[in-house]
């Protein structure tokens, strides 16, 4: 019989967890980054073990990440209804919120 090889992050499940860790990461790193997310708020990275005994020598784990990211905020804006043919609707810049897209543009056409 093969030596018993003790069970840790690095091997349970062919390295999931470590796998797992790492995608939740850069989850978290990239809502940090999110300009429409708050900076300093709390960001969690949980690892979930389901452990379930077959037996008691026969034991099934399945491992999967969660991630609590901090909530994005929306873009807010107004826009004007136009009367004239071509010029159906207008952006109010003075009015614009979080969308660093729209830097420069002066007229926002929705329809044609």
């Amino acid at each position: 019989m093969d030596e018993p090889i003790e069970v840790d992050l690095n091997n349970i499940a062919n390295g999931a967890a470590l796998t797992e860790f790492q995608e939740s990461f850069k989850k978290v790193m990239e809502n940090i980054a999110d300009i429409r997310t708050k900076d300093t708020a709390k960001r969690k990275i949980t690892l979930v073990f389901d452990i379930v005994p077959k037996d008691r020598a026969s034991i099934d784990i399945k491992v999967f990440s969660e991630e609590k990211l901090a909530k994005r905020e929306g873009a807010a804006t107004r826009v004007y209804a136009s009367t004239e043919e071509n010029d159906v609707a207008h952006l109010d810049m003075n009015e614009q919120y979080n969308i660093p897209e729209m830097e420069g543009i002066t007229k926002l056409e929705v329809n044609k």
